[in-house]
């Protein structure tokens, strides 16, 4: 299979900007979100493009990559998330893909892909 037009897109958000603004202060919560797009930016190659499109949630868009290499860039970021964590913030993103090899890569099935994710990070913690 030539993957040279495989796309995927990649929805980022992040977990718990809300309460970090609540407990914290906005000042941490911006912190929190410098912390995620440093983390994205070490790792996503230069050929994908991010983009912050709401409050705490990140679309990127990355030519030629199939879903397999969308899941390692996945995996790195989440691991700068780690790095990036402290005993005062904790730096943690849920992500969704979406790629053209199932059809059409859509904002809305990596969106739905996020959220399932955020949703499964969150059982047994409240």
């Amino acid at each position: 299979m030539h993957l040279g037009n495989v796309q995927a897109v990649i929805m980022a958000d992040c977990n718990y900007l809300k309460q970090t603004n609540d407990t914290k202060g906005h000042e941490f919560g911006d912190m929190l979100l410098q912390s995620v797009a440093d983390g994205i930016k070490a790792v996503l190659p230069e050929k994908c493009i991010a983009m912050r499109v709401g409050g705490d949630e990140i679309f990127m868009v990355c030519p030629h990559t199939s879903k397999e290499k969308a899941e390692v860039l996945v995996q790195k970021m989440k691991e700068q998330m780690v790095k990036r964590s402290d005993e005062i913030l904790q730096v943690s993103v849920s992500f969704g893909i979406s790629t053209v090899e199932n059809g059409e890569a859509t904002f809305e099935e990596a969106d739905q892909e996020m959220y399932k994710e955020k949703m499964a990070s969150r059982v047994g913690r409240e």
